[in-house]
């Protein structure tokens, strides 16, 4: 979630004291190679699963059409849903699942990633099945013995097993991702299904009540999982509760033979394919290797002493010499009839139930004359347990090293600044004349000397230079090189990742830093995080709301938030105008380089594909207004952002015009009110202010 893709991210993190770093998906072997040369740390990279078509920490498109955030945890995967393409935001073709990638399987590049110098393999497992689980991981797990014991020769991967990863999960086949450094997004997007299609299991060739008539590929059992596509690609799944063969029912059917499948309680057409989603077979066979098994718990060692008139005590051992002690609440009382015995206390005191403990050996010392309520035995245990997981963390958690300065929670400084504006330009703007007297500064991508010298003369304010989100090597080496022909003109910079940030202020010391928004800053720590590291101006996350806005404290930076504009909501390297066009590799000269995506409901999002990065941003579909950005006053958030993406230049005038006479209280124009209400009815979203996100 990093988002680590060049080598000077993974020094900064080795500096934080890291010492295993996950790589980004879209890094190809080559490129993870030459980090590797780079850098010292364990490399991490995902082999098996789901892709996110987005870049992992980027993306905000389940937050502001959904709701729930992918950077939270919460992603509601919008991209899994049909889109279609249009060139001027009034037309759409075909809608087809042009955002949702098939799933990564790497398992014929274990050679070239171990050569590259990968020291641990990622697989997806979150919210998947433990029989997914338990199939994915024993195959590759083969593939690395037979690596590690007998090399690459023997790594050849067997078809049966290549079936079992399909078969376990697989969306249209499997995709090697980016570790070739292929740009065939044919290859990477899977545009007919978003979910799972397993096994093909052949045509319907006839149907009937109830049933399908299917030529079987691959042999099928009673308790599979069905689906079948038809032309017009509606889907129908269900379970097999019935198979048919030569007029008999039988329990199984072997490749090759035909067959009428049951029950499918809706109607399905002739010819459409059969796929089988689930393999019960498979999945009983995986269940075997882990039901009934005992996880690895921890040992506990136990004493425990109970005297008549005094207070039991029990005593917790680890083996890592962590002790815990408790006495019970109240003291043992002498036996009227029955003692309680060491057999009933050892009952009692080794149920340790679903905790990661076991105890390996108990003492038991008492008078043979008292007694003690089960439920205070149950409450020592409880309690001792409770103890050594407290001990058990505490002696493995580690501190970051390095200077980091926390805020006390009850302090709170607010900056005695009146709040100022600024923009943010997608693309390089024709002028920002307009902006002046208004705008405190504006943010430019970088650009040709002669442009910026225009740009510098027509406009009285700051010029900040921004870099993109996602820089690689031989990129944030390009980037490096066009800001130093032009650092002169230039009052700051712009950093999008940890690795820019080192780069640039390396090779930029004179010049102020600003966090930009893709570095995800929610909270003060993070924010003094920033302020260590110099960023005299730190913008925070779009996902915030006022709430949480009004929460920050900054100490030597200024913060900075967007009151205006379409928030970027994707950066990734697929270009979904090549499913339809193809692609000749020349963004610059392609029709199809800009252009909207529409949704299920009509909206249509604005996508810009980088000439030179060949890198692909999508744009809300409606700007984000902030009716009264007054509300911020008082708070540490003293820059208000515009964000400025396809507005002509009386449109980016009024906007400045009417926020900047908002926050210092004067009156709006006609002109200006005009232009604003015709924005309003045009739709706009309100972001995260007010309401939120999970």
């Amino acid at each position: 979630e990093m988002t680590v893709t060049n080598s000077e991210s993974v020094k900064f993190l080795e500096e934080w004291g890291f010492k295993r770093i996950v790589l980004a998906r879209e890094l190809s072997i080559a490129e993870i190679r030459s980090i590797r040369e780079k850098c010292n740390s364990e490399l991490e990279v995902f082999v098996h699963g789901a892709l996110c078509v987005c870049y992992s920490g980027q993306c905000l498109m389940s937050s502001f059409i959904g709701g729930r955030s992918g950077n939270r945890g919460l992603c509601a995967q919008p991209c899994r849903l049909p889109w279609s393409l249009s060139g001027d935001g009034s037309e759409s073709g075909r809608s087809s699942y042009l955002l949702s990638p098939r799933d990564l399987m790497a398992l014929e590049l274990l050679p070239e990633l171990k050569s590259a110098g990968v020291s641990s393999l990622k697989i997806e497992g979150r919210m998947k099945s433990p029989e997914y689980v338990a199939i994915v991981t024993s195959v590759y797990r083969k593939y690395i013995d037979l690596l590690e014991t007998e090399g690459e020769k023997a790594c050849h991967v067997e078809n049966s097993d290549r079936v079992k990863l399909m078969q376990a999960f697989s969306r249209g086949g499997f995709t090697r991702g980016y570790f070739e450094g292929s740009r065939d997004y044919k290859k990477l997007v899977y545009p007919e299904h978003p979910k799972n299609q397993g096994i093909p299991l052949g045509k319907v060739l006839e149907t009937r009540p109830l049933y399908i008539k299917v030529r079987l590929e691959k042999s099928i059992d009673m308790g599979d999982g069905i689906e079948i596509m038809d032309s017009d690609r509606k889907v129908h799944s269900f379970t097999v509760t019935s198979i048919i063969e030569n007029g008999r029912q039988v329990r199984s059917a072997g490749a090759g033979a035909e067959v009428w499948i049951g029950d499918i309680k809706t109607g399905v057409k002739k010819e459409g394919r059969v796929f089988r989603t689930l393999s019960k077979s498979l999945f009983d066979e995986a269940r075997k290797t882990f039901e009934g098994k005992k996880p690895h718990l921890v040992p506990l060692y136990m004493e425990f002493a109970m005297k008549a008139g005094e207070k039991a005590v029990l005593k917790v051992t680890d083996h890592d010499g962590n002790i815990a002690c408790t006495e019970s609440a109240e003291a043992a009382k002498k036996a009227l009839n029955k003692a309680l015995t060491p057999e009933r206390i050892r009952e009692q005191l080794t149920k340790t139930g679903d905790t990661p403990y076991r105890v390996e050996d108990i003492s038991i010392e008492t008078d043979n004359d008292s007694v003690l309520p089960i439920s205070a035995l149950n409450a020592m245990r409880r309690e001792t347990l409770e103890k050594i997981r407290q001990l058990r963390i505490k002696k493995w958690k580690k501190d970051i090293p390095g200077t980091i300065y926390y805020r006390e929670k009850t302090e709170k400084i607010q900056a005695d600044i009146t709040p100022e504006l600024t923009a943010y330009f997608a693309d390089a703007p024709g002028s920002a004349a307009g902006l002046n007297g208004l705008v405190k500064r504006i943010y430019i991508p970088v650009m040709e000397r002669s442009l910026l010298e225009r740009l510098k003369n027509e406009y009285d304010g700051e010029l900040y230079l921004w870099t993109p989100s996602i820089l690689k090597d031989s990129e944030l080496d390009m980037i490096t090189e066009q800001i130093r022909k032009v650092c002169d003109l230039t009052d700051g910079i712009t950093y999008g990742s940890f690795g820019a940030y080192k780069a640039l202020k390396e090779a930029f010391p004179g010049l102020s830093l600003c966090a930009g928004p893709s570095m995800n800053v929610f909270n003060n720590e993070t924010i003094s995080v920033h302020e260590e590291l110099g960023a005299g101006t730190i913008v925070v996350s779009p996902e915030l709301n006022l709430k949480e806005a009004r929460g920050l404290v900054s100490r030597k930076s200024r913060l900075e938030a967007v009151v205006y504009g379409r928030i970027p909501l994707m950066t990734m390297e697929h270009c979904p105008s090549s499913l339809e066009m193809g692609c000749s590799g020349k963004c610059g000269k392609c029709r199809g380089s800009r252009g909207y995506l529409k949704d299920r409901k009509g909206e249509f999002f604005p996508f810009i594909r980088d000439p030179v990065l060949k890198r692909t941003r999508i744009f809300n579909a409606h700007p984000m207004l902030m009716d009264g950005p007054e509300v911020l006053k008082g708070s540490a958030i003293s820059l208000y952002r515009l964000i400025l993406t396809d507005e002509d230049r009386d449109t980016q005038k009024a906007l400045a015009k009417y926020y900047h006479d908002k926050i210092n209280g004067t009156g709006l124009t006609d002109e200006v009110s005009d232009i604003i209400e015709k924005l309003k009815s045009s739709g706009h979203t309100r972001g995260h202010w007010y309401r939120g996100v999970e």
